[in-house]
């Protein structure tokens, strides 16, 4: 394999038509082009295979989401009573109707909770504090891009009663 780096600019470009005849140039032979968080159907079908290692039955599964593959994936092997419920971590007005468009998925059971905290890789004074409380309460330390958005979601979502 040959990996090719993309500076900023080119990397902008990514989802115009002509992307591949930009890039070839620097390729000799065929070109793979992986998206962007893997979103494609191969990892809808491996990522579907996650439910499948749970071996308890559960109402929701949850998962921070970047792309939404994931989460997306996860939402096609549930059964009638479950949902799954993606927590975003980058500022995404409309992802629930990017992961239709780019994924070809339209799942009822999938749900979509906004929780960017100012971005990628973004926190906020409430955010840290929030970790550093779980962290004390729990042991569990978490990351503040993915899984401390997701658990301040899940929190923020229990005490709201979203949860029966």
């Amino acid at each position: 394999m040959e990996l090719i780096y993309l500076d900023r600019e080119k990397y902008r470009s990514k989802n115009i038509s002509d992307f591949r005849f930009q890039i070839s140039d620097f390729a000799e032979s065929k070109i793979c082009i992986l998206p962007e968080g893997g979103a494609n159907t191969l990892a809808l079908k491996g990522c579907s295979e996650i439910v499948d290692e749970i071996d308890i039955d559960f109402d929701y599964i949850c998962c921070a989401c970047g792309t939404g593959t994931t989460i997306a994936g996860m939402a096609t092997n549930l059964k009638p009573h479950q949902h799954a419920l993606g927590f975003a971590v980058l500022k995404h007005d409309n992802l629930l109707e990017e992961i239709t468009e780019n994924l070809f998925i339209h799942n009822s059971k999938l749900s979509i909770q906004n929780y960017p905290f100012g971005g990628y890789a973004r926190t906020t004074p409430e955010l840290i504090e929030f970790i550093k409380d779980f962290y004390k309460e729990h042991q569990i330390l978490l990351d503040y891009v993915y899984t401390g958005k997701l658990m301040y979601g899940i929190f923020d979502l229990i005490s709201k009663k979203l949860f029966p």
